[in-house]
């Protein structure tokens, strides 16, 4: 959600978000259907690598529909996963 500070959104209906709730893997899709509904507009998709990597295989998709999609990828080698499921369930 800190990326809808940041970047300039100037007109209503220019950000799709999955509601904050770090749904790891939705930004691709979302931007593929962005781009689908408005060929015309520019789409970016801003993107953290464990969440692209949940669905890396739309980019065929993208490329084969020669969508209008960025991708800026923030590469932290982390995928948010919180500390209580990585233990191990049982001892």
């Amino acid at each position: 959600m800190w990326v809808a500070q940041a970047y300039p959104l100037h007109r209503p209906r220019q950000w799709l978000t999955s509601g904050g709730l770090g749904t790891m893997g939705f930004g691709l899709p979302a931007a593929i259907g962005a781009a689908l509904a408005k060929p015309q507009a520019k789409v970016v998709c801003f993107s953290g690598d464990g969440s692209l990597m949940m669905n890396i295989q739309e980019m065929a998709t993208a490329a084969e529909e020669q969508l209008n999609v960025k991708i800026i990828l923030m590469n932290n080698q982390v995928t948010r996963i919180s500390p209580s499921a990585t233990r191990p369930v049982l001892r």
